[in-house]
């Protein structure tokens, strides 16, 4: 008999879930028949239309929606707390928050830069610093949304690239460290996806080019969010049981033509 990728059972935390890649991920795992899921994020409204998504998609599932922000004094220990007090077990941890500022560097301030790794990197990391002894406990599974900015250098946006390129980093390392401990961490390097994280960073005109720019790709779009969470999900589940410290890219073909310099 067949071993199902997620069981009810199974406890999930997701940040950067009011929409794009977070929201489809919420759903997909959802789906998949994981039963006890928290989503956090900025907006109660974001995040009430994830939950209605989760529960369309699965009327059983039991979410835990907690609005906030990750790099509030405090936020990432509640997150943990709550779940862990509520649903008694943690199973998956998906880091997809982020942030950027485009812009070319004598026009960037030091704000900036802080804030990009104070959302993209400082919560990835404490959230799997506390979350590790109950992921050790279930042998769990980490997904951590990084980019092909990560990858690929890009003009204008040194400061995201930087922190993407670290959450590459830390990935690599904290795979090597908790493999003896049964904790799998991976992540995933997305292309020019259509989720609006391209429209809040850039505004609407240049992100609709962008969109628009994409058909020169070899698939000849942008990315939707559920073709991301398609290889999030399949990470953070037993189906990539033999996958740690991989940064699997998922970019339509980018880096193909574009090799990185």
């Amino acid at each position: 008999m067949t071993e199902t990728e997620f069981s009810p059972e199974q406890v999930a935390i997701i940040t950067g879930a009011c929409s794009g890649i977070g929201a489809a991920v919420a759903k997909q795992l959802a789906e998949k028949g994981l039963g006890h899921i928290t989503i956090t994020g900025l907006t109660s409204d974001g995040l009430e239309k994830t939950k209605e998504s989760m529960l369309s998609a699965n009327p059983t599932v039991e979410v835990h929606v907690l609005e906030g922000d990750l790099t509030t004094e405090g936020f990432c220990e509640q997150l943990v707390k709550e779940t862990v007090d509520k649903f008694g077990r943690l199973d998956v941890l998906i880091s997809n928050a982020g942030w950027s500022k485009p812009g070319p560097l004598f026009m960037q301030t030091m704000g900036n830069f802080e804030k990009i790794f104070d959302v993209n990197v400082k919560p990835a990391v404490k959230l799997t610093k506390l979350c590790l002894n109950y992921l050790r406990e279930r042998k769990g599974s980490i997904v951590i949304t990084s980019s092909i900015l990560g990858i690929q250098p890009c003009a204008n946006t040194t400061f995201y690239c930087m922190s993407k390129a670290a959450l590459d980093m830390f990935t690599r390392c904290m795979a090597a460290e908790e493999g003896q401990n049964g904790v799998r961490i991976n992540n995933v390097n997305p292309g020019l996806t259509d989720s609006g994280f391209t429209e809040k960073s850039l505004g609407a005109v240049r992100a609709a080019k962008l969109i628009e720019g994409a058909k020169t790709l070899p698939v000849g779009r942008a990315a939707e969010p559920y073709e991301i969470a398609n290889v999030i999900t399949f990470l953070a589940g037993k189906r990539s049981s033999f996958m740690t410290g991989s940064c699997v890219v998922v970019d339509g073909g980018f880096t193909c033509l574009t090799p990185p310099t």
